[in-house]
């Protein structure tokens, strides 16, 4: 019972990813790589076995003696090595379109989902996920099919000479097949057995590294040492039996590899001794047989290799089939008015209420400030504005709408969201700023000046500013210069929202102030979480998020500068 699941739960996977990248082009040429193989191999036994057999004429003919070999076994070399770079190349296009695939989906990935991988295999083991997975369906896939098709085209040949050839060379597979089977059981038990223990020992060196000054300076270090040993003990049992186990049933599956090629030189022999059939008949037979009985090892890679392989294989489904951010299909945005509106929203996190009942609008062009302690929700309301996160309860509209029936597109246009740390790849600064966009050069050198990139980058023009190369990820800039960055974008890509989100820790005071009150000047409308209280005099209103109490102080800040 536990066979045939295995084998649905194998054809399942195997089925889905020839399903999403199923590539004709290569099959096809490999299915003709092995039907000329097939052919190079028939006239090669055929030809030989002439010889061999005694025909004179055959055996005086020096060029049929060269045909023979050169069109024969050359044939056959040069079919495999044509087949093997034909795998390599399609083990690259595979890999190439698995990455292209999971990284166009993790682009519109849910993002409390993708928060949950952060640290985790299922994310950060995805390169070496693809990499087996290109292996099994570009290497071990084909040997399967190949193996299981020429093992069939060998015992129907064999038996067109006799049937007790054919029987004879049939009549072990079972036998293998079963021996095959229980030393794959044997390796996933061991993988399912080993990955708790080996988990339970990076549990131990992670206590060991956290706690390092405790554990050293106290007696906690002998008991840190026994559990390492017990842990290592019980991995070696588990090793141990899984090894005696598998010797003890792969090696009758390494010599009944050999049984059917043994059995068609007994029977063929007494066939022939018999006068039932030829000699030139039984060395054909024979000949054949042994150029492809190395089908039958290609077959015990398969049976060892694909259950480790099945592992990568369905961490790669998972990230394909990663759950989407909740989207519509509205790609435009009206004019209205109150842009942001909260209506009685409840968030939970987890089986913690972040906060409930919360109710506030914003107008077009105003600014508000988000104020609150550390957990109090500032980014949470951010989020729930974006479509990121969908609220527990109530009700949240952006320009009207909920932001779930925006598609992706319509989203980025009504709002840009900037974080502490803004996403940077290699490449210009002007590149960073833009994201490919067109926009004008007199723009650009308006945002270099506004959001102080002259003090950030001291000593250089407006154009080695721009032509600065940015390493992935900024690490040669200073935090300053990075959120300089992202700000400076989301002014430039000209959405009517924008959203910061302690947008601005890393400014020198002066810095903050001058992009702040820039950005409350543009007529945009700007939300912004923040602990530096200095900002407040920029702002219409703030809102208190701990006990969601609205603080206007403009018109009093106005009434003290009167």
């Amino acid at each position: 019972m536990r066979f045939i699941e295995n084998i649905e739960k194998e054809g399942s996977l195997v089925s889905y990813f020839l399903k999403e990248t199923f590539i004709w082009k290569y099959y096809g040429v490999m299915m003709l790589l092995v039907v000329l193989s097939v052919i190079a191999n028939l006239s090669f036994s055929y030809g030989f076995s002439e010889i061999l057999s005694g025909n004179r004429q055959a055996a005086e003919s020096i060029s049929l003696i060269f045909l023979v070999f050169a069109g024969g076994k050359l044939s056959y070399t040069v079919c495999r090595f044509a087949y093997s770079q034909i795998t390599l190349q399609l083990k690259m296009e595979l890999k190439k379109r698995y990455s292209e695939k999971i990284t166009g989906n993790l682009l519109v990935a849910d993002y409390a989902w993708t928060v949950e991988q952060r640290g985790g295999d299922l994310i950060g083991k995805s390169c070496e996920d693809v990499d087996c997975t290109a292996e099994a369906m570009a290497v071990y896939l084909p040997k399967l099919f190949k193996s299981a098709g020429l093992l069939a085209f060998n015992a129907i040949y064999l038996s067109g000479y006799h049937l007790i050839l054919g029987a004879a060379f049939v009549l072990p597979l079972p036998f293998l097949f079963f021996s095959e089977w229980k030393g794959r059981e044997i390796t996933r038990q061991y993988l399912h057995n080993s990955t708790a223990v080996l988990s339970e020992r990076n549990a131990v060196f992670q206590d060991l590294v956290s706690h390092h000054d405790l554990i050293t300076h106290t007696s906690a270090q002998e008991k840190m040492l026994s559990r390492m040993e017990e842990v290592n003990e019980r991995y070696a049992k588990i090793f141990g039996r899984t090894m005696g186990a598998l010797v003890g049933w792969m090696s009758p599956a390494i010599l009944l590899n050999k049984v059917p090629l043994l059995l068609i030189g007994i029977w063929g022999s007494v066939l022939a001794g018999q006068d039932r059939i030829s000699a030139a008949a039984f060395l054909s037979a024979f000949l054949f047989t042994y150029a492809f009985n190395e089908e039958l090892a290609d077959l015990d890679d398969f049976m060892a290799n694909f259950p480790t392989l099945e592992v990568f294989m369905e961490r790669v489904k998972e990230l394909i089939d990663c759950p989407k951010q909740k989207s519509g299909r509205l790609e435009t945005f009206y004019e209205y008015h109150p842009v942001i509106c909260f209506e009685k929203v409840f968030f939970c996190y987890h089986d913690s209420t972040v906060f409930e009942q919360l109710s506030f609008q914003v107008k077009a062009g105003e600014k508000v400030l988000l104020l609150g302690k550390n957990g109090s929700g500032k980014t949470t309301v951010l989020k729930l504005i974006c479509g990121i996160y969908q609220p527990s309860a109530g009700r949240v509209r952006v320009c009207g709408e909920a932001p779930e029936t925006y598609s992706l597109t319509g989203m980025r246009q009504i709002l840009s969201y900037v974080s502490a740390e803004p996403v940077l790849w290699e490449g210009t600064l002007r590149d960073n700023l833009t994201c490919g966009k067109v926009i004008e050069e007199e723009k650009i050198i308006k945002a270099l000046c506004a959001f102080d990139f002259y003090s950030a980058f001291p000593d250089r023009g407006a154009q080695d500013i721009l032509e600065y190369l940015v390493k992935d990820n900024g690490e040669n800039l200073s935090g300053g210069q990075r959120e300089r960055i992202g700000l400076a974008r989301a002014w430039l890509s000209g959405t009517p929202v924008i959203l910061l989100d302690e947008a601005t820790n890393s400014l020198d005071q002066s810095g903050e102030k001058k992009i702040i009150q820039f950005l409350c000047d543009s007529g945009r409308t700007v939300c912004m979480t923040t602990h530096h209280t200095e900002l407040l005099p920029y702002f219409d209103r703030g809102i208190q998020l701990g006990d969601q109490r609205e603080v206007a102080w403009k018109e009093e800040n106005y009434e003290k500068n009167s």
